[in-house]
């Protein structure tokens, strides 16, 4: 016999199907006191996932500022390698390193020989590590700059 009931006070406030179960006739079995009733598992009464756990947040901050001071003494003694970058630029991500040459159609407001700073710095990376902005890294943190040019009446970004 099945019918629709409500949770106790330790599962969730969801409705589910109960089954109650006699092991021979209609009576419950000998030594019991009333009919056993059972859970049927369903979507609504047990998540069909494993459950995720989440990393301890202590941990997570010590670990965190124990990478963040290994990747600023790699920069400190210069032992980077050759750094790249994402940069957002005339409407386009752009993937740069030192001495790229880049081509963009849109005028802007500057001379030739200009040094411009490119503040929307999405992403910075070397051989050992990688700097993600959500979405943009800060300005503190990045500094990427380049030489503005003309070439056959383009722009060129160095």
């Amino acid at each position: 016999e099945a019918t629709i009931g409500s949770t106790s006070a330790a599962a969730p406030p969801h409705r589910f199907l109960l089954r109650r179960h006699f092991s021979g006739g209609s009576f419950p079995p000998s030594g019991t006191k009333g009919p056993q009733i059972h859970i049927a598992k369903t979507s609504l009464s047990s998540s069909p996932w494993p459950e995720v756990k989440l990393p301890d947040p202590i941990e997570k901050a010590k670990y965190h500022a124990e990478v963040m001071q290994k990747v600023n003494e790699m920069i400190a003694t210069g032992q980077y390698g050759r750094l790249f970058a994402v940069v957002h630029f005339a409407s386009k991500q752009w993937k740069v390193t030192s001495e790229d040459l880049v081509l963009i159609e849109n005028m802007l407001t500057a001379e030739c020989g200009d040094r411009i700073r490119l503040e929307k710095v999405l992403l910075v990376g070397a051989d050992d590590f990688t700097l993600i902005g959500k979405p943009l890294l800060g300005k503190d943190l990045i500094y990427v700059s380049v030489y503005y040019a003309y070439v056959n009446k383009c722009m060129v970004l160095t």
